[in-house]
């Protein structure tokens, strides 16, 4: 099994070495996993997607680095850090997405790769 949340390294496998496909884990990665699960549970409660965009990007001077450190602070400071232990996400599991590994929960959770082959004759 092999797992990759590159795009980059997705596109090589799938050019590469289609036949390798079997062996990459669908799992897609977790802010790719959290932005399925809040834009179908919270679009289906409130009829929209939450802003839509994404984090603007800013050029300011030392940005990057002031924005690492509010993150990485912020989560160093956080009591509950296993988020299979989350009460909010056990709740939306119950109310949502079911067990884990269930249909929903796989759907919004998982991908699909392509054979492709290294001038797209696989397509």
């Amino acid at each position: 099994m092999i797992t990759s949340c590159s795009p980059g390294w997705i596109k090589h496998i799938e050019h590469q070495f289609p036949t390798g496909l079997d062996h990459l884990s669908t799992c897609k990665s977790p802010h790719t996993m959290m932005g399925a699960v809040v834009k179908s549970f919270y679009a289906e409660r409130t009829g929209g997607c939450i802003n839509g965009g994404g984090q603007p990007r800013c050029h300011e001077e030392g940005y990057r680095e002031k924005r690492s450190h509010a993150l990485y602070s912020e989560d160093e400071r956080k009591s509950m850090r296993k988020s299979h232990e989350n009460p909010d996400l056990m709740k939306l599991y119950e109310d949502y997405l079911g067990a884990p590994g269930g249909h929903l929960s796989h759907k919004l959770h998982h991908t699909t790769y392509t054979p492709r082959g290294r001038y797209n004759e696989l397509v």
